[in-house]
């Protein structure tokens, strides 16, 4: 599959998804490997859906509201 190819699949590289999310490649490949993103392996190359990375910033943006609320609340001083 090439560049092209997985673009239109959907389909992101980790270098790709860690530029865009500005973030190091090695801590994209920390979150694959925890299991909180999906990934797919073609041949040695890892590939990871847009539509997932987008539901896991979703999700991460959810907790990071609830944590921010909690904050800021001053819920944690009790």
């Amino acid at each position: 599959m090439n560049t092209q190819q997985g673009e239109q699949a959907g389909f992101c590289t980790v270098e790709e998804l860690a530029f865009d999310w500005q973030l190091s490649a090695p801590n994209v490949y920390r979150i694959v490997q925890r299991g909180e993103l999906p990934s797919y392996r073609f041949g040695s190359r890892i590939r990871i859906r847009r539509s997932d990375a987008e539901e896991f910033l979703k999700r991460r943006r959810r907790f990071d509201d609830v944590f921010n609320s909690y904050w800021q609340n001053g819920d944690w001083r009790n």
